[in-house]
């Protein structure tokens, strides 16, 4: 008879871990996929609300800091805060973050030419205007020397 209380209380003790983790697992599940974050950030950035484009790809980063996608994302607050709500102290501070975490990153380059950039008017820009010069149909649009816009 003492088996079976036993072996009746370890199977009690079994379901209870067993649903408390279950529980737990639940909890941490809450919130936004990678994919819907993602998602979300792009229609904010179509739709022009670049702020809450930002907040969208910062969480991204922040909530699945392994994802594929984490890189891009952390560039992209970088950009928005640079070239959309001129913000050049978080600009600058995203972009060191970005150079840091991810050295071997594609965007590396980049993140690095609008760190030397940062602020300031692409029209003064000398080598964008020295591009137009000497390939006035490199940039879409048919921009021209002293034409540029953000």
């Amino acid at each position: 008879m003492r088996a079976t209380g036993a072996a009746r209380l370890f199977f009690i003790v079994f379901c209870v871990a067993f649903v408390s983790l279950a529980f737990y697992a639940a909890g941490c599940s809450k919130g936004p996929s990678e994919r819907q974050l993602f998602e979300q950030a792009k229609k904010y950035q179509e739709e022009g609300k670049f702020a809450e484009a930002a907040a969208k790809y910062e969480e991204l980063v922040r909530r699945y800091p392994r994802s594929n996608q984490a890189p891009q994302c952390l560039f992209m607050v970088g950009y928005l805060y640079a070239n959309h709500l001129a913000d050049y102290d978080k600009a600058r501070k995203v972009y060191e973050t970005f150079v840091k975490k991810y050295p071997s990153d594609p965007l590396i380059k980049d993140a690095r030419w609008e760190l030397t950039h940062l602020g300031q008017d692409v029209n003064q820009i000398r080598e964008l205007n020295d591009l137009l010069q000497h390939s006035p149909d490199t940039l879409s649009g048919g921009a021209k020397q002293g034409n540029l816009q953000k």
